[in-house]
């Protein structure tokens, strides 16, 4: 049994979509959906994060799960990546505090992630054909959409996206031992900050892939063939 854990609907929005569902619940904490299309998975969104521990506890405990998928949203530190990229991180860390107080030698709190489940992903992505990135990830607490900033983290921390909760999560799980596979999808390019018109806004948006596309492509080719590998 794998869960599909996300604080954002939207991350999974076209997985939810595109499956049917058989069994779908929903109070103040969580919604749960439980489909025959994907095969062994359950997919979580967790709505009162202040609970968040004690919400996992209670589904590791209801379904012993092999495998927990973190999924959300990041922003790129480069002009490499576009909307709708898959990243998994090698690397958790945290940056806490105004941009103003930022210290490139102070060591950043981190979290490292198995390289052996990494391979394995790479694996599940060729045969979905989705290009899957390898990177270090940085949480920060408040949005940042400067580019300077952004290009700062990449120069000092070698880190090529940035979220705003996923460090804290994972934190959180490492308590239980249970493999935590983060998949992280480009919903804000490097240069968001620039002053686009609308018009060639939408162009451009419409090129992209839409941000929650491929997550749920490789999910859905996890699910298929994970017992067949």
């Amino acid at each position: 049994m794998n869960l599909i854990i996300t604080t954002n609907k939207i991350s999974t929005k076209k997985l939810i979509n595109k499956n049917k569902f058989i069994e779908y619940y929903s109070d103040d904490n969580y919604e749960e959906y439980i489909s025959n299309n994907l095969d062994n998975m359950k997919i979580i969104i967790i709505k009162n994060q202040s609970d968040f521990y004690d919400n996992i506890l209670y589904f590791i405990d209801k379904y012993n799960p092999n495998k927990i998928f973190l999924i959300g949203f990041c922003s790129s530190t480069n002009s490499y990546y576009k909307i709708g990229d898959i990243l998994i991180p090698s690397e958790l860390s945290v940056l806490i505090g105004h941009p103003t107080t930022w210290d490139s030698r102070k060591k950043l709190p981190s979290i490292k992630i198995n390289k052996s489940i990494i391979s394995k992903l790479k694996m599940f992505a060729e045969i979905a054909s989705i290009d899957l990135y390898i990177n270090k990830n940085v949480t920060i607490r408040n949005e940042i959409n400067s580019s300077a900033y952004k290009s700062w983290i990449h120069k000092n921390y070698l880190a090529t996206s940035i979220d705003s909760n996923i460090f804290t999560i994972a934190e959180t799980l490492q308590k239980i031992n249970i493999p935590i596979i983060t998949l992280l999808s480009i919903n804000k390019t490097y240069n968001t900050s620039r002053q686009v018109p609308i018009l060639n806004f939408l162009k451009i948006f419409k090129k992209n892939i839409e941000p929650s596309e491929n997550i749920s492509k490789f999910l859905e080719t996890y699910s298929l063939f994970e017992k067949k590998i």
